[in-house]
């Protein structure tokens, strides 16, 4: 499943906060069934990146380093643009058959 996934610091995050979000990317190993397609970083110090995931479980995995006290997460799944229009069609055409 894509995920989009966002994240922005916790409210009163500190300097030494900031170095240790820094330590703990400069370690961190995907785990399995997470996969990043893309990241990127805001100028306000949140992001986003764009992940395929196998299940829940991996999701919840790879963020537990930060999502305890460091950073608010939101993840929302999303469907490529190609695979969305048939089933936006589809739904379409059932209000009308209504």
């Amino acid at each position: 499943m894509l995920v989009h996934l966002s994240w922005k610091p916790k409210s009163g995050l500190t300097h030494e906060d900031q170095k240790r979000i820094l330590a703990l990317w400069a370690k961190f190993e995907a785990p399995e069934g997470f996969d990043i397609k893309m990241h990127v970083i805001q100028p306000n110090g949140g992001g986003f990146g764009l992940i395929e995931v196998d299940s829940a479980e991996a999701l919840h995995k790879a963020i537990a380093p930060w999502s305890a006290v460091l950073l608010d997460y939101r993840a929302v799944p999303v469907v490529d643009i190609a695979n969305a229009i048939p089933i936006l069609e589809s739904g379409i055409a059932q209000r009308e058959a209504t």
